[in-house]
């Protein structure tokens, strides 16, 4: 990769885009040696976009949920993942490389509970915050 060079024993990687741009800057934990931050800062014309999955109940940040998009005829799939890295995480914010695309076709949230949302014909270049509300029903004790 371009610009990134560290020679340490590596044992931890996280890759998110820490400045908000829409590339990913990576961080290195080296064992028995200083972190390193690589920040991306090449320019380019590619477009992104982010999704963040919330949802009510005790698995808030919808752990096991599946993203899948479609722009430009060109499919992706996410998984919303935790702790499936050694001594790292996967930040729980999906992010997508567009390429060229600066529309999604289409977005499909499977939720944990296997519900489904679906969305069309998004704008690429933002972070989308999507938050399922839980059916409530409420007992008031009274027949």
């Amino acid at each position: 990769m371009l610009g990134v060079a560290d020679t340490g024993y590596g044992r931890a990687i996280l890759c998110f885009d820490s400045d908000d741009d829409g590339d990913l800057d990576i961080l290195v934990n080296n064992s028995n040696g200083p972190s390193r931050f690589f920040l991306n800062n090449l320019e380019n014309s590619n477009h992104y976009i982010k999704i963040k999955l919330e949802q009510d109940g005790s698995n808030r940040d919808a752990i096991g949920a599946k993203i899948s998009l479609t722009a430009g005829g060109v499919s992706q799939l996410r998984l919303v993942l935790a702790g499936a890295n050694f001594e790292s995480s996967h930040p729980t914010t999906q992010h997508f490389g567009l390429g060229s695309h600066s529309n999604i076709d289409s977005l499909t949230i499977t939720w944990p509970d296997g519900e489904q949302n679906s969305y069309f014909n998004l704008t690429a270049d933002q972070t989308l915050l999507l938050h399922k509300v839980s059916e409530r029903v409420f007992d008031d004790g009274f027949e």
